[in-house]
C-alpha cells in the first residue's frame, strides 16, 4: 500500500513538471474541449445490496497477500522527463524544427481530429477534414467501422438537440467510408453542431461524435493584409506580417515554413503579441540553429498560416483571423550573413538542471 501511495506521489509530481516544464500553447481553431465518444446503453443503475457478516464467515475468511506492485524507478522517469525536454530547449519554442515531414499534420490549422469508440470488438472512428465551416461550406470527412463487415453508417448533424440534416457515406474499401455533407446554410443557427455517427447490428448501436464550429467572417477581428520583404535580424530570420485589426487584443500568429527548392516542411514558426486597432506588424522569426537543422539556407515558402485574437472580457472566445493567402514566397540568406550564436533559453536551461538533479539523485 505504502508503494502505491508513494507511486502516485510522484505522478503527481511527475504530472505537475511536465506542466510547468511546457509553454501554454494554444490550438487554433480548435474547440477547449471535445465531447467523448458516446454510447447507448439500456444498462440500469443496480442497487448494491450490503450482505450481513458474521464472526465466524470473518474468521474463515482466506487471509489477502498484500499486493506487490514493481514501479520503473523514479530516477528513470525523470530522466525521461529530461531527456525530452533537453531535445525541446535546443531551439526556440517560437521556431521549431519539423525533422519529420508526417509531423506537419499537427502543425497544420483547422485540421478535424478523430473521435473513436471502442466497445464488444468493434471500433468506430469519426472524423471531418475540419474543425471549423463556414455556413455556405460543405462538410466532409471519413468513417471507419471495424470489427463489424458491411456495416453501413449513416449520419446526422444535431443543433440544440434536434436534427437538422443527414447524410449518406460512400463506401471506399470494406472498413472506411467518406462522406459530404452538403452546406447546411441558414440551418446553420449556433456556433457549434454535432455531427453523429451511428452503426448498428442485431440491436446493439455504436455511436460517436465530433464538435463542428462555426465560422464566421463578419465577427473577425484580424485579417492578414500583407506579407513583407523578409531580413536578417542578428540570429533570426525576420518575416514581417502586416494585419488589419478591428480592435485592440492579444494575437497570435502561426505558420509553417517550407523549402523553396523540394516543399519539405522546415520550421514551424509562432508569434503573440498585443495589438491596437488599425494597421499592425507582427514578426514570425526562424532561428538560423533550426535552419541550419533542416539544412535550407531559402528560398522559403511561408504557407498554413492562421492569425487568431486570444480570448478576452467579456465573452473569453478565442477569435479566428482571416488568411487570404494560401502561400508567400520567403526571401533566405546565407547562412553566413546570421550571428553565429547557439540558441540558449537560460530559465529553461535552469529547469532541465533541476530535473537532471532528480533523475541522478539515486
Amino acid at each position: 500500500m505504502l508503494v502505491k501511495i508513494a507511486a502516485f506521489t510522484m505522478l503527481l509530481l511527475a504530472v505537475s513538471l511536465v506542466v510547468w516544464l511546457k509553454p501554454a500553447q494554444a490550438t487554433l481553431g480548435n474547440p477547449k474541449t471535445l465531447p467523448l465518444a458516446t454510447t447507448v446503453s439500456n444498462q440500469t443503475n443496480n442497487r448494491i445490496q450490503e450482505q450481513p457478516t458474521t464472526e465466524l464467515s470473518a474468521l474463515t475468511e482466506p487471509l489477502v497477500e498484500p499486493e506487490l506492485v514493481t514501479e520503473e524507478p523514479f530516477s528513470a522517469q525523470f530522466d525521461e522527463i529530461a531527456t525530452d525536454f533537453a531535445d525541446r530547449i535546443q531551439y526556440p519554442s517560437e521556431s521549431q524544427p519539423i525533422f519529420h515531414a508526417s509531423a506537419i499534420i499537427k502543425y497544420k490549422p483547422n485540421q478535424g481530429a478523430a473521435m473513436q469508440l471502442e466497445e464488444n470488438g468493434v471500433r468506430l472512428s469519426l472524423q471531418t477534414d475540419q474543425l471549423q465551416y463556414a455556413k455556405t461550406s460543405n462538410i466532409n470527412g471519413k468513417i471507419e467501422v471495424n470489427g463489424l463487415p458491411n456495416a453501413s453508417p449513416n449520419l446526422t448533424v444535431v443543433q440544440l438537440g434536434q436534427t437538422i440534416a443527414t447524410a449518406t457515406a460512400t463506401v471506399i474499401s470494406n472498413n472506411m467510408t467518406e462522406f459530404t455533407l452538403p452546406a447546411l446554410g441558414q440551418m446553420w443557427t449556433e456556433p457549434q453542431i454535432l455531427l453523429v455517427a451511428r452503426v448498428t447490428n442485431n440491436a446493439q448501436e455504436w455511436t460517436v461524435s465530433t464538435p463542428i464550429n462555426q465560422f464566421n467572417a463578419e465577427q473577425s477581428t484580424a485579417q492578414l493584409a500583407e506579407l513583407e520583404s523578409s531580413f536578417v535580424d542578428g540570429a533570426w530570420l525576420m518575416i514581417p506580417v502586416r494585419l488589419s485589426t478591428k480592435r485592440k487584443g492579444y494575437y497570435r500568429i502561426e505558420a509553417n515554413l517550407y523549402s523553396q527548392s523540394d516543399a519539405r516542411p522546415l520550421v514551424h514558426l509562432v508569434t503573440e503579441q498585443e495589438l491596437r486597432r488599425g494597421s499592425q506588424t507582427m514578426h514570425l522569426k526562424a532561428h538560423v540553429s533550426a535552419l541550419k537543422a533542416m539544412g535550407d539556407e531559402g528560398d522559403y515558402k511561408l504557407a498554413d498560416i492562421a492569425i487568431e485574437q486570444m480570448p478576452t472580457a467579456p465573452d473569453f472566445e478565442t477569435i479566428t483571423g482571416i488568411s487570404p493567402l494560401t502561400s508567400s514566397p520567403v526571401g533566405g540568406f546565407p547562412f553566413s550573413e546570421y550571428d553565429d550564436e547557439p540558441y540558449r533559453d537560460t530559465e529553461a536551461q535552469a529547469r532541465l538542471e533541476f530535473l537532471q538533479g532528480i533523475a541522478n539523485d539515486k
